[in-house]
């Protein structure tokens, strides 16, 4: 009836598309007809306190905000290839694996993997949806300095972008078994433990200095000559030499 007022309601269900843009719009259509059979019809004004034009009048268009909460996770294991010989030698390597996942709302883009020590190989994808992962490969070739450290140590950190521009940093987790804390939790740092195989050889040679008359007397001498080699893969410091008799 006339100056009479009805309430409706409704609903519509979120698609990932309207969480990542940030927003739902829309506006409503009402008809009527009058007695006399004249339509009516009315483009809805929206009521919410945020949805108003400079003059402080409403705006046409519903706008519902979507909260975004972007966030990226980077785990990282490693394995040790000594190759053949199954010694750590310069220029052994170490494989990285490397699992990007976005954990957040929304979708993440312009997903960078950076590592100081590592060469990354490549990555699945460098955008993720909600709820998914990449997958990242890279390697390390040994040095000596490792070795003799006996551990690599190095932490991976990742970014990504949401839609609206928010930018979301994670810096790795290990996913080595060995590497957790006392409460079980990763650790941030991934270590790869390095075997150290010492080992030391000496050979002696000698010859006999027997003087300018060719007999071997008292006081003549036997001249011995040493040769210590570093067999291992380790460096070995101090190095000491003993001779009962020399």
């Amino acid at each position: 009836q006339v100056g009479n007022m009805s309430s409706c309601s409704g609903y519509y269900l979120l698609t990932q598309a309207d969480i990542d843009a940030g927003e739902v719009l829309n506006i409503a259509i009402a008809t009527g007809t009058s007695p006399i059979g004249t339509m009516v019809m009315d483009t809805s004004n929206s009521s919410n306190p945020s949805d108003t034009i400079p003059d402080g009048s409403p705006t046409d268009t519903t706008t519902t905000m979507i909260p975004e909460m972007p966030s990226i996770l980077v785990t990282k294991g490693s394995s040790l290839d000594l190759g053949i010989d199954g010694i750590a030698t310069v220029g052994d390597t170490i494989n990285y694996d490397f699992v990007v996942s976005n954990t957040g709302n929304v979708s993440l883009n312009s997903i960078v993997l950076s590592d100081s020590k590592a060469t990354l190989t490549g990555c699945d994808s460098t955008s993720l949806q909600v709820g998914n992962m990449s997958n990242c490969t890279g390697y390390y070739l040994l040095r000596q300095v490792d070795i003799d450290a006996g551990e690599v140590l190095n932490i991976a950190l990742v970014e990504g972008t949401s839609p609206m521009g928010t930018m979301v940093i994670d810096t790795s987790d290990s996913s080595n078994p060995v590497d957790t804390l006392p409460d079980g939790s990763p650790a941030d740092t991934t270590v790869t433990l390095i075997p150290e195989m010492p080992d030391i050889e000496l050979t002696k040679g000698s010859n006999l200095d027997l003087g300018s008359d060719g007999i071997a007397t008292v006081g003549d001498t036997i001249n011995y000559d040493f040769v210590v080699s570093n067999t291992g893969n380790v460096r070995l410091s101090p190095i000491v030499l003993s001779d009962s008799k020399a």
